[in-house]
């Protein structure tokens, strides 16, 4: 867990991928300043009577598959335990056959290149990528 001391280190995220995040935060947040102001409401055509549903908004996700990692360390490990330790084995399998984000930090070497590599990895299976970016300034106890 970070620490939350004054005078902890703050680590740094490759540019391109703090300003992917701040792109979706700022999405996520409502940013609208970008967006034209909406009609006005007294417009007649924006006025629906109360049987009529409002119109459905299409989940871009819908169908996607998320990737499941074939060396992934639960994957390795329920292989290595399959003779000495069957039952654990098992139990990890369920973890293995799961999607499973990639996280991305200052563990990483070289962000960009992994995230590239990751990414290129997934979208060749057909999946959806999906990573996390975790070294974003001011997080947990910095913001």
């Amino acid at each position: 867990m970070q620490s939350c001391r004054p005078g902890a280190p703050r680590h740094r995220v490759a540019l391109p991928v703090v300003l992917l995040a701040a792109a979706v935060l700022s999405a996520c947040a409502g940013d609208a300043s970008h967006v034209a102001a909406p009609p006005s409401v007294e417009d007649p055509s924006l006025r629906r009577s109360p049987e009529t549903p409002a119109p459905a908004i299409a989940n871009p996700m819908a169908g996607a598959a998320l990737y499941v990692d074939p060396a992934s360390n639960a994957r390795r490990t329920a292989d290595a335990w399959r003779a000495s330790r069957p039952a654990d084995a098992a139990q990890l399998e369920k973890i293995a056959g799961q999607p499973q984000v990639r996280w991305f930090g200052n563990w990483n070497s070289s962000v960009r290149a992994e995230v590239d590599a990751t990414v290129s990895t997934q979208l060749r299976a057909g999946t959806l990528p999906v990573v996390v970016a975790y070294n974003i300034p001011q997080r947990d106890c910095g913001g």
